[in-house]
């Protein structure tokens, strides 16, 4: 404990230039005697811990001394904690993510580095101002920081409600939609749960992190164990644009002076959804499965409006 704090300190001398006695002392719940002491063994360690008497003052890092660690340009710093800073006001100021910008200004320490956030954006909800999902993203960032299972109530893609527990782990923001990446305790392994399903959650006991391998579960394993396949579309140029923020704008090709879209998406009902927005300015040409679905979907709407 006592070497964990030594290191809080430095790092906070690091990025905060001087501070006193008592911020330190308050900042880390120890008393005033224990930090005389703690800067006396970061001196014998050989950091050049530096002291101002007198109003104003306090205890200081020599402006020569870095922390031994990677080498960021300043473009590079600027860049990455743009990109912390982002996301860290999404979720309201989370403890880790401010500790980890904390750590990277002090690493630059003495560098004329601004850090700003106005070259670079990160934002995972809607065009609607959402402060209920931002709550919701902050609420589950504490909870992997605590370490608090959660009594959660998850809608699927097919309105089906769960009631389950979660021992919440990580967030993953894929394609602009933020995910939860928890173990279940009901299905007995990690499952990943769309932030934007999740209806409630309670905090319950706490728990223990589970060891799992990032690496070994990609992003597309996580995001869809579907079946996917590889359609073909026939489209009206009117809603290319729309087509190309859907599939990217090299799914899109001319054949003959007509234009078509080709991707490998999941096929689902929400894929039929999808197509079926466009009207009749998309026809699938591929596969037959997928085309005789649309159809089969659309007949059943234009069934609705029968006069009979």
């Amino acid at each position: 404990m006592k070497y964990q704090i030594l290191i809080k300190i430095l790092i906070a001398l690091l990025s905060n230039r001087t501070l006193t006695a008592g911020q330190i002392a308050r900042r880390f719940e120890i008393s005033r005697r224990t930090v005389y002491r703690y800067m006396d063994e970061l001196t014998i360690a050989g950091i050049p811990v530096m002291v101002n008497r007198g109003k104003g003052g306090g205890f200081y890092i020599a402006d020569s001394y870095r922390l031994p660690a990677l080498y960021f340009t300043p473009s590079e710093f600027s860049t990455l904690t743009s990109v912390l800073n982002s996301v860290n006001k999404q979720f309201k100021s989370s403890q880790e993510l401010s500790s980890i910008i904390e750590k990277l200004t002090a690493q630059m320490h003495g560098e004329s580095v601004h850090l700003t956030a106005q070259n670079l954006i990160i934002d995972g909800t809607g065009w609607n101002r959402d402060d209920a999902f931002n709550e919701k993203l902050s609420f589950m960032m504490k909870a992997i920081e605590r370490k608090t299972a959660l009594a959660i109530r998850y809608v699927d893609q097919n309105g089906a409600a769960s009631d389950r527990v979660v021992e919440p782990h990580l967030m993953a923001l894929k394609k602009g939609v933020w995910y939860l990446y928890a173990y279940c305790r009901e299905r007995e392994d990690f499952r990943l749960f769309k932030i934007s399903r999740i209806e409630y959650a309670n905090e319950q006991d706490t728990f223990e992190r589970r060891p799992f391998d990032f690496y070994a579960k990609p992003m597309d394993e996580w995001a869809s164990k579907e079946r996917r396949t590889q359609i073909k579309l026939k489209i009206d140029a009117s809603i290319r644009s729309d087509i190309e923020e859907w599939l990217g704008v090299d799914s899109i090709y001319r054949d003959g002076g007509d234009l078509f879209a080709s991707a490998v998406l999941p096929s689902n009902v929400t894929l039929v959804r999808e197509i079926l927005k466009f009207g009749n300015n998309v026809k699938v040409i591929a596969p037959k499965t997928l085309a005789d679905e649309i159809r089969k979907t659309a007949k059943s709407i234009a069934g609705l409006y029968s006069d009979k």
